[in-house]
Formats: C-alpha cells, sequence, structure tokens
C-alpha cells in the first residue's frame, strides 16, 4: 500500500507550479563567453542568425541596435535579435565587460522562430533583483563550456533554458511595470486638474477602466495612500493656498477647491488642520506681515 504523501508542516513546505504558466522552450547552445573591453572601445556592428543575450558585468556605454542607440550599465541585459544589427561602445572612462550566450531554436508562441521578445520589448532592460542570480548563471554556463567537462553540453543547455526563462520573466514584470506607472500617474495627473469637480472612486475606476481594487492598490504602492486621500490632500493645498494668497470668501474657496459646501469644507479643514480656515488665513496674514516687516528693517 502506498504511503501517502505528508501534509505540510511549520519544518516543511512544498511548492508546487501550473502548467498553464510555463513554455515550451528548448534553445540550442550556439557559444558564450566574456568580453572585456578598452575604455571607448566600440564594436563594428554586426548580426548573427541566431539570438544573442549579454548580461554587463560592470562598465557604462551604449548598444546600437537596427538602428537605435540604448545606454547600458552593469546589470544590464541585452538582447540582440536574429539577423539584426548591433553594435556596443564603451563608455570613454568606464570600459564594459559583458558575458554572452548565444541561443538557436527558440520558438515562443507569437513570435517568429528565433525571436525571443517581440518588436513592442525594449531590447535592454534591468536585470533587477536578479542580478546576482544572472550573473552566477552566466559564469556557471561559461564555466562549463569552458572546461568541457562530462555531460557539459547538456548542463549548458539546461543553465541556457533558465537563463531565458528568467529573463522573460523580468521582462514581463518590467512591462506590467511601466503598465503600472502608466495607468497612476495618468489618474494621478487627472485628480491634479480635476480636483475641483465632483469625483469619487467609482467615476475614476470608469474613466480609466480599471477595478476598485487594483486602482487602490497601485496608488497604495507608488503614493501610499488612498487615490480619494490623494484627492483630498490636492484640495487642502489649493484651499491653504486660495486662503494665503486672495481675499475671496471662504464659501468660494471650497467651490473653487472641489468641496461641495463651505460647512462640509470647513469642517474638513478643522479636522485636518486643527484650525478653522478663517483662522489659517488671519495666521498666514500675520506670518507674511512679520516678513514684510523683516524685510523692510533689513533694507534699511
Amino acid at each position: 500500500m502506498k504511503e501517502k504523501h505528508r501534509m505540510d508542516t511549520d519544518a516543511l513546505r512544498h511548492f508546487t507550479f501550473s502548467k498553464k504558466f510555463t513554455r515550451s522552450l528548448k534553445p540550442k547552445f550556439v557559444y558564450s563567453g566574456i568580453l572585456r573591453k578598452q575604455a571607448g572601445w566600440q564594436a563594428a556592428e554586426h548580426s548573427h542568425e541566431f539570438c544573442e543575450i549579454l548580461y554587463i558585468r560592470s562598465g557604462s556605454g551604449r548598444v546600437r541596435i537596427a538602428g537605435k542607440e540604448f545606454p547600458v550599465r552593469a546589470g544590464d541585459l541585452v538582447v540582440y535579435a536574429p539577423e539584426t544589427l548591433h553594435g556596443e561602445f564603451s563608455a570613454p572612462d568606464d570600459p564594459i565587460e559583458t558575458l554572452f550566450v548565444a541561443a538557436a531554436g527558440i520558438r515562443l508562441q507569437g513570435l517568429p522562430a528565433g525571436q525571443l521578445l517581440s518588436p513592442d520589448d525594449p531590447p535592454v532592460f534591468s536585470s533587477g533583483e536578479y542580478r546576482v542570480f544572472f550573473e552566477e548563471l552566466f559564469e556557471r554556463l561559461i564555466e562549463e563550456t569552458d572546461k568541457k567537462s562530462l555531460f557539459f553540453k547538456e548542463i549548458a543547455e539546461n543553465l541556457l533554458t533558465i537563463i531565458i526563462h528568467l529573463l522573460l520573466r523580468v521582462c514581463v514584470q518590467s512591462a506590467d511595470f511601466e503598465k503600472i506607472n502608466d495607468v497612476y500617474y495618468r489618474v494621478k495627473n487627472y485628480l491634479d486638474t480635476h480636483y475641483a469637480e465632483q469625483l469619487t472612486l467609482d467615476g475614476l475606476c470608469e474613466t480609466f477602466f480599471v477595478s476598485k481594487s487594483y486602482l487602490s492598490h497601485i496608488f497604495k504602492e507608488l503614493n501610499g495612500t488612498s487615490p480619494m486621500r490623494y484627492l483630498s490632500d490636492v484640495r487642502l493645498r489649493q484651499a491653504e493656498r486660495l486662503l494665503t494668497t486672495t481675499a475671496l470668501p471662504v464659501r468660494e474657496i471650497a467651490e473653487r477647491a472641489g468641496y461641495p459646501d463651505e460647512c462640509y469644507f470647513c469642517r474638513v479643514f478643522k479636522k485636518r488642520t486643527s484650525t478653522t480656515p478663517a483662522a489659517f488665513r488671519r495666521s498666514r496674514a500675520e506670518e507674511n506681515a512679520g516678513q514684510g516687516l523683516g524685510d523692510a528693517l533689513r533694507n534699511e
């Protein structure tokens, strides 16, 4: 009788994965190596019939890919697509050292044969939190192909597969982060300019085609607060500015700052600043008068 698999305990955890998130990927190893160049070095543009992946171990400079230039620095990854002209240029005072590997036989769903990234994906991106992992993988792969010990080819191709999968993970995460940034800044700019309107979280989500939980999450991640709290802060700053720089009635200031009525504005203002709008205005006027007197005395 088969023994049942033990359940997780505090000392033992089992981790599984869903096959629907994996890709059928069997790259063929072509070559690998280390490129160390002097400061200011430039490589003549060339192309390959296979995909080449570079890891910038140290230094800085730029790469030219299909006529476009991209800055690179330590920790960056560079992907050269097959049959694409490319070249490397080391900074004058910061020579580049790269670890590289070439792969053939790449087939990813939705992409031409040999392509690792889509045309919309940036060919240069940071390895981010995986920097040490990438460096170790490249170094181990290069060591295996250099020493050519038993089963080196099989080990090299498995390491290459790990590098490619990890690279795809970083690329997807980078794209997701750019999307999150785009949504966040579009909403933030909208709040910065439409604060006087009667905005709601539901209305914002309808305008930007996102869910309330998603919008609240990205605002908390990037701003440290919720969208509606940020809107409240914007309105309060605008009200303080108008109280300080104009003689407008409190009722009109409330309207211009986006508050539904004067009573609500005064209640919120008192709660947030521990003073009333009128008292705040007097205090700022006294401060400005004192500052003006001080400036006048210093100029005598």
